[in-house]
């Protein structure tokens, strides 16, 4: 609701439209007899808002008296006084009824005509007294400025927050790799419908060379002509810094102003005045983090008039941004050629392996390349040399680490936290975002659906220190509404499923995240660390590692290669939360000192190698009593047929890629047995998983069970009904899946079943029983057609919304007549040419 208090000054004339305002919204609220005048009145009156805040300031600046705005108070008086009046009429009186509807009706023309003619009429003249006052004013300053300066204290201020450089000249670096981004951004410059345009990518990427590149362009300057105005923003830039350097741009002295409000009016007076009709470009290169509300404050309503902002971070709230990548190798290659012209280096070999360690940053390529142009043969030598030891571009470049630092630096404690923490994954691979719920959700104690992690990941994704990749993406439409459009699905964040998400880190953003750690450990002995990578990758250990180490990290990766010979230090890791052992061989056995982590409670681990890795000493595992989840993928389960003792706290078990998973109960112990407290099992991409391991259907503690991509199975279990706290079950994209049990009907709580991508023709005939689904998904479920559908169905009067191909909506469409609660949305999978 809006009050009286939102008005300038809460001069008279806001007051009373304030009590107008309130009478009408609460007469909406609590009087039906006239409900839908009330609600058109107060639509009138909450798009006059403006109008009344703006005749307030004219008024204050150019000292109108109250009395001008006269005949404009008594007419909202009068409609208080009838509004009131009105909210006292009966319903059984027509009467009265009639008349005050038709007095009411006249109240509304008398409003949307005093405020569409009579009120800009006079704004329009106080602005053009405030341009005359100002007009007359510069005249007197700039004769005071001759006097100063014929006295010999002329001087100028200059500005430290923002720069102005008229249409920039292009970048004297070479637009190697720019061409298509330019294309893209002049594209949409030139939309009639494209207000904001925003360009963003990590420091480093030639955002301001594309910019400039743009501004220079001759197609930009023929609509644009003289009226680009390019702003280089810093991070502590004002609204008033931007102001003033706007008003510079027209050679007008910026007023001396406190009010935001009222500087902005200011501006949009000058761009209107001086651009007229004319198309207006406002550029704003390098903005912040946290800037939407000083970008939205500069949208005016000109004809033509864009913005155009780069930054290293996102703003969701004006549309896709426009992303800068690095280069490809080629241009990498040609724009490290052009600053390092002058040398005469034969080994080919030797360039390309510095431009490879520049991962196709042109900041770095030009840095590295001037510092090595006209150098001997010997310097590049000594260059490859170094960064074949290990030493990055960021570690032997000052400017480079100080470009890319600064978003880095820009990173709360908190955030910086779990950033930190993606460098626990190899360079070069895709992360889970299951794997980051895991250790998040216990390390940090997030909620363990991902919610929270997830929008940790998209802030990060917003700063461009990561990238979000989801492998089958899809968009969605209502099926009961006529003509509407597919939108974006966000299907994870719907259902808190995220299997096919993940996290990708640039090269050159997980070398500032080791170096990061590298700094913080180096004033940090390794038994006081909260966190511990080893990367042994080449069979390069610490030097620590051969000698008994006492760690109180919570966090430990490990990542070996493929020559490693599974000898591990005598470590003493009591204080290990989350262990993550990342690998690249056929046989890996597990660490000995798994035994003396006794706070252990999140395992992740991933072989990276082409084939199911062989575990051995797995059984180790089990004497973790405080594990809560694991995680394997791509490895062949070894049989649990040695008795130990049970994992009494996992609640959630993890199996991507692996093979051998009816080993879970092919020996004396089942996984019941092992595992009697599980409430989350996931198995994907199993490629011999023909049925379900026996012993699941007796955890009775299951409330989530996701077998997906397993298109061996051909069955569920009959006793699959003795789950009686399963709430989710997803068997999507389980090709070999023909039928449902029978049995599935007697699941008590399930509320949510995907069948999508399964080849499943006849529904059970007791389906109707299901009498707690809400969720119902059959996506690519070709062989279902209304007559498979079983009568029970139309009992089913608590299901919310059934998900299906734009084929099959009609099925459910029709059922929508019996179903009043039912939802029938139609998904449509969109090309990704990234899918694994």
């Amino acid at each position: 609701m809006v009050v009286v208090g939102e008005f300038v000054g809460g001069a008279l004339l806001g007051a009373v439209f304030g009590l107008l305002l309130e009478a009408v919204v609460d007469a909406a609220k609590t009087v039906s007899t006239f409900k839908s005048n009330f609600k058109n009145m107060e639509s009138i009156l909450i798009q006059i808002v403006p109008v009344i805040n703006r005749i307030q300031i004219l008024n204050q600046v150019l000292d109108i008296s109250e009395d001008e705005t006269l005949v404009l108070k008594e007419t909202l008086e009068t409609g208080a006084f009838i509004v009131k009046k009105c909210a006292k009429v009966r319903a059984w009186n027509y009467a009265k009824r009639y008349r005050y509807s038709s007095k009411l009706k006249e109240l509304e023309r008398l409003l949307e005509t005093t405020f569409t003619i009579v009120v800009p009429a006079q704004t329009a003249r106080d602005v053009k007294e405030m341009q005359l006052g100002v007009n007359d004013l510069k005249c007197l300053l700039k004769g005071l400025s001759k006097k100063l300066s014929a006295g010999g204290g002329g001087g100028s201020v200059k500005n430290s927050f923002v720069s102005y450089s008229g249409v920039p000249e292009p970048s004297l670096d070479p637009r190697v790799g720019l061409d298509i981004p330019l294309m893209e951004l002049k594209r949409d410059l030139f939309d009639k419908d494209v207000c904001v345009l925003t360009l963003t990518a990590p420091g480093g990427c030639g955002k301001t060379t594309l910019i400039k590149s743009l501004c220079a362009d001759k197609d930009v300057k023929d609509k644009f002509g003289d009226n680009i105005i390019y702003i280089s923003v810093t991070k502590i830039a004002k609204l008033e810094d931007i102001v003033r350097t706007i008003f510079h741009k027209y050679d007008d002295e910026a007023p001396d102003v406190s009010d935001d409000e009222l500087a902005i009016y200011q501006v949009e007076a000058l761009l209107r005045e001086r651009g007229g009709s004319n198309p207006i470009l406002l550029v704003l290169d390098g903005v912040w983090s946290g800037s939407e509300s000083l970008i939205e404050k500069f949208k005016f309503s000109l004809p033509d008039y864009k913005i155009l902002v780069s930054s290293r971070f996102e703003f969701p709230r004006f549309g896709s941004p426009h992303r800068l990548e690095t280069l490809s190798y080629k241009d990498a290659m040609s724009l490290f050629r052009h600053f390092a012209k002058n040398c005469d280096i034969q080994d080919q070999d030797t360039m390309k392996k510095i431009v490879k360690c520049c991962k196709g940053l042109p900041l770095a390529l030009k840095v590295v390349g001037g510092s090595l142009n006209g150098q001997p043969p010997s310097i590049w030598k000594a260059k490859e040399i170094e960064y074949s030891e290990g030493v990055t571009v960021l570690e032997s470049n000052v400017e480079v680490l100080d470009c890319m630092k600064k978003t880095f630096d820009g990173l709360d404690s908190k955030l910086r936290e779990f950033y930190m923490d993606l460098g626990s994954f190899p360079q070069g691979q895709k992360i889970p975002v299951t794997s980051l719920i895991d250790m998040w959700s216990e390390l940090y104690n997030l909620d363990e659906k991902g919610i929270l992690a997830i929008s940790k990941l998209h802030e990060l994704s917003y700063m461009n220190l990561l990238s979000l990749d989801v492998t089958r993406r899809f968009t969605q439409k209502d099926a009961s509404e006529v003509d509407s459009s597919y939108k974006e699905w966000f299907a994870g964040e719907v259902d808190d499923f995220y299997n096919e998400h993940f996290v990708m880190l640039h090269d050159i953003l997980r070398d500032l995240v080791i170096y990061d750690y590298k700094s913080q450990s180096a004033s940090e002995s390794v038994e006081k660390r909260r966190r511990l990578f080893v990367d042994a990758t080449g069979n390069n250990f610490p030097s620590w590692w051969q000698n008994p180490q006492h760690i109180s990290a919570r966090l430990l990766s490990i990542s070996t290669g493929e020559y490693f010979s599974s000898t591990w230090c005598d470590m003493q890791p009591p204080e290990v939360e989350t262990l993550i052992l990342n690998f690249r061989s056929k046989k890996y056995d597990l660490p000995e000192f798994i035994e003396k982590m006794k706070n252990l409670k999140v395992v992740i681990i991933t072989n990276y190698g082409f084939f199911n890795a062989n575990l051995g000493r797995f059984s180790l595992l089990n004497s973790s009593s405080n594990l809560k989840r694991l995680r394997l993928e791509n490895v062949s389960i070894p049989s649990l047929d040695i008795p130990t003792l049970p994992l009494m706290n996992l609640r959630k078990l993890s199996l991507v890629m692996c093979n051998n998973v009816h080993a879970l109960c092919n020996g004396s112990i089942t996984l019941s047995v092992m595992m009697p407290n599980l409430e989350e099992i996931s198995i994907d991409y199993s490629n011999d998983l023909e049925k379900l391991p026996k012993g699941i259907c007796d955890i009775l503690s299951l409330k989530k069970l996701s077998i997906t991509n397993c298109h061996k199975l051909s069955a569920l279990p009959i006793d699959i009904a003795k789950l009686e706290n399963l709430e989710i079950l997803r068997l999507s994209s389980c090709s070999g899946l023909s039928e449902l049990p029978n049995s599935i009907t007697r699941l008590p709580k399930l509320s949510f079943l995907d069948i999508s991508d399964c080849l499943i023709s006849n529904l059970p005939s007791e389906f109707g029983q299901l009498q707690s689904l809400r969720t119902f998904s059959m996506r690519g479920c070709l062989s279902l057609n209304m007559c498979n559908l079983p009568v029970s169905i139309m009992n089913m009067n608590q299901l919310e919304e059934v998900r299906c191909d734009e084929e099959a909506a009609d099925l459910f469409t029709d059922l929508r007549l019996y179903l009043e609660k039912l939802k029938v949305v139609v998904l449509k999978e969109e090309l990704n040419l990234n899918r694994l």
